[in-house]
């Protein structure tokens, strides 16, 4: 009796873990195929909606990225790693890989030609998405 009742605990708890394995893989192919780390690190045609609502494409993996914020230096740079090429804002990790500072300027971002500029959501950040997009950057703004 005590075997028969833990034979159907033990087909219950691995039911369950089977349930569950499946959903978080099912919930990690969701997160990696798109949003801000499909972007960075899927293959093929990169794509994610961003802040806007606006569907940014990518035909390559982003190379060269510019990170406007503090916050998305950090993130990106955790993804992206060596790809990231400039920031506007110092970073809050010290084990950050970004190098290179630039002005929350336009001409200055523009001359880096980067693949793709990360917007955090913050007052003066806004600003910049319009004007980029205008010269042909692609910008993907996130929200807090």
């Amino acid at each position: 009796m005590q075997l028969r009742r833990l034979m159907i605990v033990l087909a219950i708890c691995i039911v369950g873990l089977v349930v569950a394995a499946f959903g978080m893989y099912r919930s990690w192919q969701n997160f990696t195929s798109g949003g801000l780390f499909g972007i960075l690190s899927s293959h093929g045609h990169y794509m994610m909606v961003d802040g806007t609502s606006t569907t940014v494409t990518l035909d390559h993996k982003a190379e060269r990225i510019v990170a406007v914020g503090p916050n998305v230096a950090d993130l990106v740079s955790e993804l992206a790693g060596d790809s990231v090429v400039a920031t506007t804002a110092a970073p809050y990790q010290v084990t950050n890989t970004v190098k290179q500072r630039v002005a929350p300027d336009v001409n200055a971002i523009v001359a880096l030609k980067p693949d793709i500029v990360i917007i955090e959501d913050g007052a003066e950040s806004i600003e910049l998405v319009s004007p980029l997009r205008e010269k042909g950057v692609k910008v993907a703004l996130l929200r807090r």
